[in-house]
């Protein structure tokens, strides 16, 4: 089917084939779409287009150092010269979009004191104030030469760009999976349809946490066809194409808290109470926005990267490139008569290289074992975590302080060996010969269309990562390298 549909005043064509074709490359299961950019010839005159809304979000800016207003805009020209010969079509579009969300995760329900004859229990909290804001321009060009009826070209070149950064606050509190540990235990005090609805944790520690995700990432598509009729019977396509992305990723986890390790720092008595609609509302007595109380530091034993309850965060900083590069040579002879209206044959090739670098570090701060009160010119607004009972936390810029060398890092590929094995580089050659006949007739007074064909595709693959091993405690990489051929019809 074909669906037509306006964009800022031009036109952009979706096919989706559902059948299989000899003539397109990399086929799906579920049909394969291919998207027609706007043809400034075709279009035939010329078109300026501008656009322009705003955005509110009805929550407000949940964290202080976001936004609840947002926008998105977009102008295009198409054009026509030399006779109409040649013509142009250029289009930008930029988005400025907030979210804000207020989040609710629980560790699970166990049984309480463990035994199935009893109700069960919030295992623990995970809530969150989430505040988002993406970014993302975007600039299409099409060029496009028709000089006479024999040549036809056109090239298309997209560039989108964006920035997506999350700001996540909250309070974790270990409930009765943290009992030993992060409490002394629960107290039931009421319980319904065997849920415990109300009850208190007593001696209870929790973590209070400034994380943020980032993703920045570009993206560059550029595609030259031309196309060339011969004569009557025969026409001939050359098409050359690039497409390229980048993505590179931060996830940052910052801890804060009373004290480090378990069973250190002030404690607090949290009540909760069930609410009917899927969560917990809680009461506490500690002020979780005092950064003299809620210091830097892990408070509870995470980890221990450079000694004992050492890990006062984490950040992760994966790198993705990804790129594809692809010619295509085809002909088609256009048959006077016969069932056979026309055959199509041809070749493809790509050419792909795929790379990952899992970066990722255990945070400790430069004073450890000492925890450290937020210096003042990384403290932000207090966070409002009222949507369940818990009032305000300490909220600081954790990426800044990050950034400013505040912590040691210890690599993660040398002590977790998943971590050590999630690099690699990938690059796959396909080429790809066709040859289709295209049917056109009648049956039974009834007209009939259709094609058959045939595909022959080579494929050479290769790869790069690592084995990881452990030996006296340390982790060992040993780069490794596999790869292989083969040819299917």
């Amino acid at each position: 089917y074909e669906i037509l549909s306006g964009l800022v005043g031009s036109e952009m064509c979706i096919r989706d084939s559902k059948t299989p074709d000899a003539s397109v490359m990399a086929q799906a299961i579920g049909g394969t779409v291919d998207m027609q950019t706007i043809s400034p010839l075709i279009h035939g005159e010329q078109t300026i287009a501008v656009s322009l809304r705003g955005e509110l979000n009805d929550l407000g800016a949940l964290n202080s150092d976001s936004t609840d207003k947002g926008y998105r805009g977009s102008i295009s020209y198409v054009d026509q010269f030399a006779d109409d010969t040649f013509g142009i079509a250029l289009g930008y579009a930029r988005m400025q979009s907030p979210n804000q969300e207020e989040r609710w995760q629980a560790w699970g329900y166990p049984e309480l004191d463990y035994n199935p004859d009893n109700p069960k229990v919030l295992g623990g909290a995970k809530p969150f104030v989430r505040s988002s804001e993406l970014e993302r321009d975007g600039v299409l060009a099409v060029f496009e030469y028709q000089p006479n009826e024999t040549f036809h070209s056109v090239l298309d070149i997209y560039y989108t760009k964006f920035n997506d950064e999350q700001r996540l606050r909250g309070i974790e509190i270990p409930g009765q999976w943290g009992a030993g540990w992060g409490n002394a235990g629960i107290t039931a005090i009421e319980n319904s349809d065997g849920l415990v609805t109300n009850g208190t944790i007593n001696d209870a520690a929790v973590i209070v946490r400034n994380d943020i995700n980032i993703r920045d990432a570009d993206s560059l598509s550029i595609g030259w066809n031309n196309q060339f009729t011969i004569n009557e019977n025969w026409s001939v396509t050359a098409d050359v194409s690039m497409s390229r992305a980048n993505r590179t990723d931060i996830g940052m986890e910052s801890y804060s808290g009373t004290g480090r390790g378990n069973g250190n720092g002030v404690t607090d008595t949290l009540g909760f109470a069930y609410n009917g609609e899927g969560s917990y509302n809680f009461a506490h007595n500690l002020d979780y926005s005092n950064p003299d109380l809620i210091k830097l530091g892990g408070p509870f034993s995470w980890g221990n990267p450079i000694g004992p309850d050492s890990q006062d965060g984490f950040i992760n900083k994966p790198e993705i490139e990804d790129e594809l590069k692809s010619l295509r040579l085809s002909a088609e002879y256009i048959f006077d008569d016969g069932f056979v209206s026309s055959i199509e044959f041809g070749v493809n090739r790509t050419d792909r290289d795929k790379s990952k670098r899992d970066n990722g570090f255990y945070l400790t701060l430069k004073q450890y074992p000492d925890m450290v009160r937020v210096p003042d010119q990384y403290l932000l607004s207090p966070t409002s975590l009222e949507f369940f009972g818990m009032g305000d936390m300490l909220s600081y810029d954790s990426l800044a302080f990050y950034n400013d060398g505040n912590y040691i890092e210890t690599n993660a590929d040398t002590v977790d060996l998943s971590r050590a094995t999630n690099s690699w580089d990938v690059s796959e050659e396909v080429t790809t010969l066709f040859v289709m006949a295209n049917l056109e007739t009648e049956l039974f007074g009834l007209p009939v269309v259709g094609n058959i064909g045939l595909q022959s595709v080579h494929t050479d693959q290769s790869s790069e990562g690592t084995i990881a091993t452990v030996d006296s405690g340390e982790v060992v990489k040993t780069p490794n390298s596999a790869g292989d051929t083969y040819t299917c019809l």
